[in-house]
């Protein structure tokens, strides 16, 4: 009878005290199924099959570093859909695997990499400075450039900035994109009162066009790409709320559930590389990739690539919007008949 009383009135205190059960409940029941998760990834042995990987020194410990010993924050994504997929929305199409740098890969990547053919890599933050101008500052300044521009377009607020790929104007693939601290990754490693989940690799690759791939890569170090926001978003849904509500102050869109990570050190945020493959059944033929900048700057487009007109082939007669080395032709894979599994995509 309370509780019917009570949700009639969402400014009352005992509304409020109910959500906050109902939602530590949700918390509660997400925690378990990540546990399925980690359970998974132990009985797999990825700590020991990329046991190669980097991700920095503990901030927890004065030596030591992090994750050394853990797998779950190493899965792909096909594991976390396995366990979590109540907890993924249905319009959710992140695809992702983690293990393509694995030594002497024995198949244990998600995709065939031999059908695959890779355009040169583009730099991040080359993209994001040169926007601005700053190859024509003088060398002195243009370390502080950087730092200052990177550090402002990229938020450490998740909803501030997004990475918007489009592929052949076809494929629109949307991430939150955050600089993070040593601490937030651990954070992020962990079970307990997430709400989302991450997982860390030197190299990932991602879905972002029929049997097109996103190589997100940085060497020696490591990038994050995750499911955002997922038990709020599980939460609005059992209690019939509108997921995108900005009730109690939450003002975080809960219709964008990818999220990116890239480390805010700028020495290691210059490593960070994006390179796109193609199989033999595919072709790029336009590319475009945005900046969304939330509180400033709008919708900045970093780079932009058009092949000609009948052209099946990535070919330098491309145009660019930030004389970025273009996309070299390059010669096709031999067809393969084994086809991929099929793709969950979603078109703009």
């Amino acid at each position: 009878t309370c509780l019917l009383a009570c949700s009639s009135d969402a400014n009352s205190d005992c509304y409020c005290d109910i959500k906050r059960i109902l939602m530590k409940e949700t918390q509660k029941s997400f925690e378990e199924d990540v546990r399925g998760v980690k359970n998974e990834a132990n009985d797999l042995h990825l700590a020991k099959q990329t046991k190669h990987y980097t991700f920095g020194k503990d901030p927890q410990r004065s030596s030591g570093n992090l994750g050394v010993r853990k797998s779950l924050h190493r899965a792909c994504s096909d594991l976390l859909r396995k366990h979590l997929s109540n907890w993924i929305p249905l319009n959710c199409t992140l695809q992702f695997c983690t293990l393509s740098n694995v030594e002497n890969n024995g198949g244990i990547c998600c995709y065939d990499l031999q059908r695959y053919q890779w355009s040169e890599p583009l730099n991040l933050v080359s993209l994001i400075t040169g926007m601005f101008g700053v190859d024509a500052v003088s060398d002195n300044k243009k370390e502080k450039w950087n730092k200052v521009l990177t550090r402002y377009l990229i938020d450490e607020r998740t909803s501030n900035c997004k990475l918007q790929v489009v592929v052949n104007d076809e494929y629109t693939n949307e991430y939150y994109l955050k600089r993070v601290k040593q601490d937030r990754v651990s954070k992020s490693m962990d079970i307990a009162q997430n709400q989302y989940r991450m997982s860390y690799a030197p190299r990932i690759l991602v879905e972002v066009g029929n049997e097109i791939l996103m190589s997100i890569s940085c060497p020696d170090h490591f990038v994050g790409l995750g499911f955002w926001s997922l038990v709020k978003w599980r939460h609005a849904a059992d209690n019939n709320e509108d997921p995108e509500s900005k009730k109690n102050g939450d003002d975080e869109s809960q219709t964008l559930h990818a999220m990116l990570h890239i480390c805010e050190d700028l020495e290691i945020m210059k490593k960070v590389t994006l390179s796109f493959g193609t199989t033999a059944n595919s072709a790029l033929h336009s590319l475009k990739i945005n900046v969304i900048n939330i509180k400033d700057f709008g919708c900045l487009t970093l780079y932009e690539m058009e092949t000609q007109p009948n052209d099946p082939h990535i070919s330098n007669t491309t145009s660019n919007t930030n004389n970025t080395d273009s996309i070299p032709k390059r010669e096709r894979s031999p067809d393969n008949d084994d086809d991929l599994p099929a793709t969950k995509l979603q078109k703009k």
